[in-house]
């Protein structure tokens, strides 16, 4: 038996848990207003609450037979069906409770997602032994789906989204790294692996206050300082609102030159330069024209 947990964007399937199965219940975290933050505190505190949702194995929406199948007939499973969409996927916590471990998994059956899984394991394989990234437990390839299970990181997400010596410390790191036979090696600036989307969502502190990142869909090789101004512009930029882009830029000056340095390059403009007229060239297909204004702002400057 589950219990649906819905949301305005995606569903959530989760099994009678334990205490020592807490954890499961880790795939959502409430946003929004009261009421949803009221119904998902009792949602995990009533069984009353639950048993409303209610939903037996053989009618979940999704193929949970091969699932099963492929995490092993005896763990425990909850499920996160994922933003609807091209790249929709499953992600999943498991537990198993003979050896106690725990693990993530995604599951992929749409073309777009099934190309994003397979490209996420290559980039865990080729990480594996740097700590920087989740350890890859399984992983299966198919005609019609992809599975991956990896190591369940532990940690909790940074407390904000100012860049910090730790941040850039990682970024360096993985600047040390080249994803092989890329689209985007195609200019003459010196490039690096990418995470993609390096924003605070994706990232875990652990106890030791040590980073590790997750999600690595989107990785890729690309100009250096690309995760670095996406986390300034994209994340540090946006989320804050009105706040100018070359002021951002100006606020966050000796991370800038930190990383560039550490690098051994002294004039990081050509690469800042690189990434507003990329950024600049995707709003401009996406036409989000107020967004597009504010790198219009940036790009001026030089």
């Amino acid at each position: 038996m589950y219990y649906r947990f819905s949301t305005f964007t995606t569903s959530y399937f989760f099994p009678e848990v334990t205490d020592a199965t807490q954890f499961l219940y880790g795939l959502y975290s409430p946003y929004g207003g009261k009421l949803s933050r009221w119904y998902w505190y009792h949602f995990k505190r009533s069984h009353f609450v639950r048993i409303l949702t209610a939903v037996r194995e053989e009618r979940l929406p999704f193929p949970y037979a091969q699932i099963r199948e492929l995490a092993g007939e005896e763990v425990m499973l909850s499920f996160n069906m994922g933003s609807p969409g091209m790249e929709q996927k499953i992600s999943m916590l498991g537990y198993v409770p003979q050896t106690k471990q725990k693990f993530f998994a995604k599951y992929a059956q749409k073309p777009d997602a099934m190309r994003l899984s397979r490209h996420e394991i290559e980039v865990l394989r080729l990480l594996k032994d740097t700590k920087l990234v989740p350890q890859l437990y399984d992983s299966k390839i198919a005609n019609d789906y992809v599975y991956l299970q990896t190591e369940c990181v532990q940690g909790r997400r940074p407390y904000d989204t100012l860049l910090n010596n730790n941040v850039v410390d990682l970024m360096i790191a993985l600047s040390s790294f080249h994803y092989p036979d890329s689209v985007n090696q195609t200019t003459d600036l010196r490039t690096c692996l990418s995470h993609g989307d390096f924003c605070p969502w994706n990232m875990l502190v652990q106890s030791d206050n040590s980073l590790r990142m997750i999600d690595w869909e989107m990785a890729d090789e690309r100009i250096l300082g690309y995760d670095l101004f996406t986390w300034l512009l994209n994340v540090a930029g946006l989320v804050t609102g009105k706040i100018p882009l070359y002021h951002i830029i100006e606020k966050n000056r000796k991370y800038i030159m930190r990383y560039f340095n550490a690098l051994q390059i002294g004039d990081y403009t050509p690469y800042l330069k690189a990434y507003v007229e990329l950024q600049m060239k995707i709003l401009q297909n996406q036409d989000k024209q107020h967004i597009l204004a504010m790198y219009k702002d940036l790009y001026k400057q030089f």
